[in-house]
């Protein structure tokens, strides 16, 4: 099983030449017999696509064979919430005044390192704070 992040379906939905080579990634892993799934954040964040409705994003999420996966269970948030910390303190001890709060990353993040085997992104250091995590670059 692999979660993908919001960017790759973006991407692709964009007509970027990401997009492209994301739409080749995705079919390489529906080949392979490998689920694909986005977590409740990605979903989420699908939403603010330009022109983009419920229906039109369930109807694309079920063209691509893509299952939307809501299960978000202690674990997840616990380690949502370490990651998140230990983010927050590394900025504090940087001095950086305006610290970036990357909290869907890390809810992505521990979403998919519980919930499947790997991640597929264009971000990759996004998702540095998992190091149990298998991410794939996009």
């Amino acid at each position: 099983m692999v979660a993908l992040d919001t960017n790759i379906l973006i991407d692709l939905w964009n007509s970027t030449v990401q997009g492209r080579n994301n739409a080749a990634t995705l079919n390489r892993l529906r080949l392979s017999s490998v689920q694909l799934i986005v977590c409740g954040v990605v979903y989420v964040e699908l939403h603010a696509h330009p022109g983009m409705t419920r229906a039109l994003l369930q109807a694309e999420l079920g063209r691509l064979d893509i299952r939307i996966d809501a299960v978000t269970t202690a674990p997840i948030w616990d380690e949502a919430a370490r990651a998140h910390q230990d983010a927050s303190q590394r900025r504090r001890a940087s001095g950086n005044p305006l610290p970036r709060r990357p909290l869907p990353d890390h809810l992505i993040g521990a979403h998919a390192q519980h919930r499947a085997d790997a991640l597929l992104t264009l971000n990759v250091a996004d998702f540095g704070d998992f190091p149990a995590l298998t991410v794939l670059p996009a």
